[in-house]
């Protein structure tokens, strides 16, 4: 379901340490803008990235922010526009400078001032400045918090496959919020555990550094990761839908807890071809998972 990819998509964009979208000039999309990260992550682009990230904002879980009004073509809304100097009578930009003034090649009219035209750069449409179309350029940050002010409706709809109520939106948010709390642990354990280890560098107990690095990992390991760390030792190298299937949990979580087995050092992450893998870096104890 188009709902589930895109909270899975969120999931990565977070665990990547990615909380703020933002948009590029892209002529190859249908408005001319793209966001590069959101595509990636939700495996969308142009028109249906912005559609998702427009519903996961109205559901409160992004917030919405106003780089830029730019204009746009009112034909095909394309972004690139251009200012164009056209005869006044037959509109033609076929126009030359005389000693007298300007000559229009296509009417043979002359005149002193030309009129000032837009032109759609994709289309070839040409329109004048008060017929143009505005288009409001929005990035994206992970809400934390409802922002104050009046309430906005919580209904997030993906072309009628799946509608989330107020109190399901809600819960998203809620998930969101508690992901990114655990990643943010994570990364504080990590950070403690290279600070021990610089210490013992620095007296000089290089032998006895390497057990501070492994030990407080292992030992400090909640339930769910050792239950992912456990299933991917069985697997030997899996992406995260298959851990996923043999813990039984979803896709989505078990790619944060695999991302943060991979911060810990206890799990590389592999790229095979287009798919991304994961593996651990020393087999169970009983020789099982490993593969060549």
């Amino acid at each position: 379901m188009e709902a589930e990819a895109a909270l899975s998509g969120l999931v990565d964009l977070v665990t990547a340490g990615i909380t703020f979208i933002k948009p590029v000039f892209d002529p190859q999309t249908e408005t001319g803008i793209s966001y590069p990260d959101a595509d990636a992550a939700f495996g969308t682009r142009g028109r249906k990235t912005e559609e998702i990230l427009e519903r996961l904002h109205q559901a409160g879980i992004l917030k919405r922010m106003l780089l830029d009004v730019v204009r746009a073509c009112p034909r095909c809304g394309f972004l690139d526009v251009e200012v164009k100097e056209v005869c006044p009578k037959c509109k033609s930009s076929m126009i030359a400078s005389t000693e007298t003034g300007m000559l229009c090649k296509v009417c043979g009219s002359t005149f002193n001032a030309s009129d000032l035209l837009l032109g759609c750069v994709r289309c070839g449409n040409v329109f004048r400045q008060d017929n143009t179309r505005f288009k409001p350029l929005y990035a994206y940050i992970l809400a934390k918090k409802d922002v104050e002010g009046p309430p906005r409706p919580r209904t997030l709809e993906f072309t009628g496959k799946l509608t989330l109520n107020e109190s399901i939106g809600e819960e998203l948010r809620k998930s969101m919020e508690s992901l990114v709390s655990r990643i943010e642990r994570a990364v504080q354990e990590l950070v403690e555990i290279n600070k021990e280890l610089m210490m013992s560098r620095i007296r000089g107990e290089r032998e006895e550094a390497k057990p501070v690095l492994l030990m407080p990992r292992a030992t400090r390991l909640s339930e769910a990761l050792r239950r992912t760390l456990n299933a991917l030792q069985e697997l030997g190298r899996a992406a995260a839908e298959e851990v996923a299937a043999k813990t039984g949990r979803a896709r989505s979580l078990e790619s944060v807890y695999l991302n943060q087995l991979t911060q810990l050092g206890l799990v590389r992450k592999v790229r095979v071809g287009k798919k991304v893998v994961f593996e651990p870096i020393e087999p169970r104890p009983d020789g099982t998972g490993a593969k060549g």
